[in-house]
């Protein structure tokens, strides 16, 4: 069988998909423009004759998990494509909500999305509305040769994977019986020349500091825990975080200083109900924490808590300083190389692509949801290096079609043909 290719009506068509679907805010936490994109997908799969199904998270499910997802319902859209009864299920996995468009757009306004040359401007566009669109086209093409694939295909577009995806990905992994995907493939922008095997985890934790009011005019009668925090907090930075530096991870990674961990301090600090004339009685920094493919989160989380600990007994303020751990993110990983990357590569290649190269992602993706299943999952995808989340963001949709040609031939390259 020759490799399928993308017509140009259907690529027309993935082009007016992506605009409608950039131009609807679906900011999250907020949701409430969630189901403007769930309609928008009804409508392309019924005129095109494909099929598909919608899941709700439930209520209980959402307020349990996501608590500041507030009152709008959560939606998963979820095209088919094959015999779900099929012992190989090759999965797609996308999410269509966004961050806010923000100020210092010059090109367009955030969600008015415009068309110049090869490129789609709007919030969204790379990340990762463009993504989805790719693994559509892949769908609507695969099911025109629907009696030769030899596997059930799926694609999900997921919701609040910019808050960390548990009422999305999370939900719908959850959901799911014994019998999971083969493979998994998530179509965030790694750009065509990368494949991401995994990505870093994440620990975030908020030191807190006490100290003993008083009025500022006797500052002697009080204890002033500002002071004690900066003490606290640059002896971290000046030990703590620079011997972080020292570590390498064996792996590549995506940004070019990306093989260490990282610390950084202070994304959030302040007094609590704070007064200017009053000494402070309390204060709290916070620190994120980035943790590399080979380390483990429970021993980040106890080497971070003795380094506090030194830090305060050193400043003499023993029983005066606590960490509390806000939230902990797994890595995940998956071995280069691997059958999903060979055949990525196996087929981009064949499309006349250069071989993509196997990398971690310094930032953290829905892969770990699927990694904790034992599920063989990557991610590549469309996408611009350095707009996602920037003013005057864009892709090209070149990109948007090689993509979804390479994700139509995957089935074939993964479990053959009859």
């Amino acid at each position: 069988m020759s490799m399928i290719s993308l017509s140009k009506s259907d690529a027309k068509k993935g082009l007016e998909l992506l605009l409608n679907l950039v131009s609807v805010d679906s900011t999250s936490p907020d949701g409430s423009k969630y189901k403007e994109i769930i309609d928008i997908l009804k409508e392309f799969y019924s005129d095109a004759g494909l099929s598909y199904e919608v899941l709700t998270v439930p209520e209980d499910y959402k307020k349990k998990h996501c608590p500041q997802a507030g009152n709008s319902p959560r939606y998963i859209f979820r095209g088919l494509v094959g015999d779900k009864k099929s012992s190989e299920w090759l999965h797609f996995n996308g999410h269509y909500d966004v961050v806010p468009g923000g100020p210092g757009w010059t090109v367009t306004e955030p969600f008015k999305p415009v068309v110049i040359d090869d490129k789609v401007y709007g919030r969204g566009t790379t990340d990762m509305k463009g993504g989805l669109v790719s693994m559509t086209l892949a769908l609507m093409a695969l099911s025109k040769h629907e009696e030769k694939i030899d596997a059930f295909i799926d694609a999900v577009y997921v919701p609040d994977e910019e808050i960390g995806g548990a009422c999305g990905t999370g939900f719908f992994v959850d959901s799911l019986s014994d019998k999971l995907p083969t493979y998994a493939i998530i179509t965030e922008p790694s750009t065509l020349r990368n494949i991401y095997i995994g990505h870093k985890g994440g620990l975030w934790a908020k030191v807190k500091i006490r100290g003993r009011t008083a009025h500022a005019s006797t500052p002697w009668l009080g204890e002033n825990a500002f002071v004690y925090g900066v003490k606290i907090a640059h002896w971290l930075e000046e030990n703590y975080v620079r011997a972080l530096s020292s570590r390498k991870s064996k792996y590549m990674y995506d940004e070019p200083n990306g093989n260490t961990p990282t610390a950084m301090i202070g994304g959030e600090a302040g007094v609590p109900n704070g007064k200017s004339n009053q000494v402070p009685g309390e204060f709290y920094f916070t620190i994120d924490r980035r943790i590399i493919v080979e380390e483990k989160p429970e021993d980040v989380e106890n080497e971070l808590r003795q380094a506090v600990n030194e830090a305060a007994r050193l400043y003499g303020l023993d029983g005066k300083v606590d960490v509390e751990i806000i939230s902990i993110v797994k890595p995940a990983f998956v071995s280069p190389n691997n059958v999903v990357s060979r055949s990525i590569k196996k087929t981009a290649t064949s499309l006349g692509l250069q071989e993509p190269a196997d990398v971690v992602c310094v930032g953290g993706l829905d892969l770990r949801y699927y990694s904790a299943k034992g599920i063989v999952a990557v991610s590549y995808g469309p996408g611009v290096p350095g707009v996602a989340h920037a003013p005057d963001e864009y892709i090209l949709f070149s990109d948007i079609v090689k993509a979804s040609e390479i994700y139509a031939n995957l089935p074939f390259s993964l479990f053959g043909k009859h």
